[in-house]
C-alpha cells in the first residue's frame, strides 16, 4: 500500500484514511488502517462481525434489574427473552431480506457434522417429548441418534462391511420418520426398511442408486 499524501493534512482532519488508487477502484467509503500480521487481520474481522449490540444488552440488564429477588429461573429467562425480542436492532439490509422472504444465510455446499471425539467426550441430546411419550416406559432409547450411531447400525455384508464412516456420511442421509423402523423410526435415503436394505451405491452414483 502506497503512503497517501492525503492522510493527515490539516484541511482533511475529518476525512477517513484512504488510498487514492484503491479509492478510484472501490468508489465507496474507505477507512484503511495498517495491519502488521495475519493474526491482527483475523482478530479485527472477528471482532467487527461479533461486536455486541449495546442497546440490546442494556435493555436486558434493565429488564432483569426490575425483577424481584424471589423471581424464578423461568421468570428471569422469560423476561430476558422478551427484552431481546423487543429491543433488538435490525439493520436495513436484514429488514429488506426478511420482507422479501430471502434467506439470511445460504451455502452451495452441504456439510455433515461427524462428532469424531472420544466416546466419553461426545455430547448427547434426548429425543423430543413427543417421541418419549410413544416409547415403552422402560425403554432406554432416549438419546438422539448421531451419524456414528446410524453407521454402527448399518446392514452387514458385501460393500457395507468395507464402507467407511466418511463414505457413509457422504452417500446417505436421514430420509424421515417412519413408524416401526429402528429405535427412533429412521430410514436412510437409498435404503429400504428392515432387512431389505439396498446395497450402497458406487462412487459417482446418486443416493437413489440411479
Amino acid at each position: 500500500m502506497h503512503e497517501s499524501d492525503h492522510v493527515g493534512l490539516p484541511s482533511q482532519c475529518r476525512v477517513n484514511s484512504y488510498n487514492p488508487l484503491l479509492l478510484r477502484i472501490w468508489q465507496a467509503n474507505m477507512d484503511i488502517q495498517p495491519v502488521s500480521n495475519p493474526f491482527a487481520a483475523i482478530a479485527y474481522m472477528l471482532g467487527y462481525i461479533t461486536k455486541d449490540e449495546m442497546s440490546e444488552r442494556e435493555a436486558v440488564k434493565e429488564a432483569l434489574g426490575k425483577m424481584p429477588p424471589s423471581a424464578s429461573t423461568l421468570q428471569l429467562l422469560t423476561k430476558m427473552g422478551n427484552a431481546i425480542l423487543s429491543f433488538r436492532e435490525v439493520s436495513k439490509e436484514e429488514t429488506m431480506m426478511l420482507l422479501l422472504g430471502e434467506p439470511l444465510i445460504f451455502t452451495s455446499v452441504a456439510t455433515v457434522f461427524i462428532p469424531a471425539f472420544p466416546p466419553d467426550q461426545r455430547h448427547k441430546s434426548t429425543v423430543s417429548r413427543q417421541v418419549l411419550l410413544k416409547k415403552n416406559p422402560g425403554s432406554k432409547e432416549v438419546w438422539q441418534q448421531t451419524i456414528i450411531d446410524h453407521y454402527m447400525r448399518r446392514p452387514r455384508g458385501n460393500l457395507w462391511d468395507s464402507l467407511s464412516l466418511y463414505e457413509f456420511a457422504s452417500w446417505f442421509q436421514v430420509d424421515g420418520k417412519v413408524e416401526g423402523e429402528g429405535p427412533d423410526g429412521e430410514t436412510w435415503a437409498g435404503e429400504e426398511p428392515e432387512d431389505s436394505a439396498q446395497e450402497p451405491t458406487e462412487p459417482g452414483e446418486d443416493r437413489e442408486g440411479k
